[in-house]
């Protein structure tokens, strides 16, 4: 992930918990976040924020982002699997902190016509 890319997930953040950030952030949220695709970041943020209110580090949008099916394939990030990620997800049967994170952003998703921005 570029650091461009990375201040927007910042930026994505800040809306929530009034974080400031920079370059140095953004640089280190880059490195981070480094094979992650910056929308499905965005969208962990969200869903992070709605199912908690702990503070918001690289590790928990890496959880998420991982989490969510690719647009194009189907696949559940976690586990490499097709299914749909909040019913047969080995990851999500474990943590239901996961689980509740994930079915917030599939109902995004569907109310939003398959586009979970």
């Amino acid at each position: 992930m570029k650091p461009s890319e990375a201040a927007l997930v910042l930026a994505a953040a800040a809306r929530y918990d009034r974080r400031t950030t920079g370059a140095l952030e953004a640089q280190a949220w880059a490195e981070a976040l480094t094979g992650l695709d910056v929308r499905a970041c965005v969208d962990a943020v969200t869903g992070h924020y709605s199912a908690s209110t702990d503070w918001l580090m690289p590790a928990h949008v890496r959880r998420l982002a991982k989490v969510a099916p690719t647009a194009d394939s189907g696949l559940c990030r976690r586990c490499k699997a097709v299914h749909a990620p909040d019913e047969d997800c080995a990851v999500l049967k474990v943590n239901p902190d996961i689980r509740r994170q994930v079915q917030g952003w599939m109902k995004r998703r569907e109310l939003s016509g398959g586009d979970a921005a």
